[in-house]
Formats: structure tokens, sequence, C-alpha cells
């Protein structure tokens, strides 16, 4: 460490990149490319066509859209009501897949969302959001998107890119890489993956 700091010490009054004085670093940018008032107006056109493609939807909404085409959240509902389960029961379940997936915690979802308590989420999360539930609403998901034309673009759905699970894994082995939200080294699994 010592010696980078020497080599970056060394060439910092030549270094383009990033200056450093009393008031602390600073870092160059690179010019931008003027652009002609023809290319400026494309850009405005094109920004404004982007705009008016794309949909904005809020996560929770999303979900359930997802759930009125796949229903998913039937996993996490007692069996004996899978087919009869209410829009409240679809928003406890919304609510409780968010809290854990986005690390917001059950007690932050419930101060975001109005209608579900702290009891509905932990009730779900003790007796329902388990592996199996979670792998079959998972495959739910995966198997409408591997259904949908516009996916045979991206190839013929052998492979995946699938998220993995870390586990804290001190020990010195080749493997591993640094957690940072674990702090320390881990183990990566890959707890699902599509490979049609």
């Amino acid at each position: 460490m010592n010696q980078a700091y020497d080599r970056f010490l060394a060439t910092l009054p030549a270094n383009a990149y990033v200056t450093v004085d009393t008031e602390g670093w600073h870092l160059s940018t690179d010019p931008a490319d003027a652009l002609s008032p023809s290319e400026e107006d494309g850009v405005g056109k094109l920004h404004t066509w982007l705009a008016d493609k794309v949909a904005a939807i809020r996560l929770p909404d999303l979900l359930i859209a997802v759930d009125n085409a796949l229903d998913w959240t039937r996993h996490f509902i007692p069996i004996g009501r899978r087919t009869t389960h209410t829009a409240e029961e679809v928003c406890q379940v919304v609510a409780t897949v968010m809290a854990y997936g986005c690390n917001l915690g059950p007690e932050t979802m419930v101060r975001l969302a109005n209608g579900i308590t702290y009891e509905d989420i932990q009730r779900i999360t003790d007796w329902y959001l388990h592996d199996e539930a979670l792998r079959a609403a998972l495959a739910d998901i995966v198997n409408a998107i591997a259904a949908l034309d516009t996916t045979l673009v991206w190839g013929d759905a052998s492979t995946s890119s699938s998220d993995g699970q870390r586990f804290l894994f001190p020990k010195q082995v080749l493997r591993r890489t640094y957690s940072h939200r674990l702090g320390d080294y881990a183990l990566e699994f890959y707890t699902f993956v599509a490979d049609n």
C-alpha cells in the first residue's frame, strides 16, 4: 500500500485525472462534445419519444399486475384459500415480499404501506415465506418470461443470469469473494437457475 501511495504522489503533478489541494481531492471530467443545433434538436426529440414510450410504474403496482396475470402470491397463502384469496391477502403478501426483497424489514414496510400490520407480515413470514413457496413463485415468473416471444431474441433460454446467496466464509479459498453486506469474505451459491 505504501508503494502504491508513493507512486501516486510521485506522478501527482502530471496527473490529468485527479488533483489534491487544501480543499481535498478533485476528479477531472471529460469535456462534452459540442452538438450542432440539429443534433441538439434530435436529442430533444429522442428524449421526448423515450419519455412517452417508457411507462413509469411503482414496484407494488408492478407486482400486483404480475400477480393478476400469474397468481404467484397463491404460494404464500394457506392451501385452503388459494382459489378464493382476497385482494387484502395479495397486498399482505406483496408487502411481505417487498419488506425482505428490498431489505426494508417489516417495521419500515408497515410505516410505508397503508392497511398492513406488523402481525400480517410476521404471520406470512413465519408460516408461508419458505424455500418451497419462493421456488414455486419464482418458477411461475421464470416460466412466464420464457414463454414470451421477445425472450427468443435473447437466446434459446438454455442459460440464465441468476442471483446468488452469499454465506460468510472467512477461510482462504480461491472461490470466495468479499461481501460488503456481510463485511467479510463469503462464498456465493445459486439457489435458482433457469435452464430450460
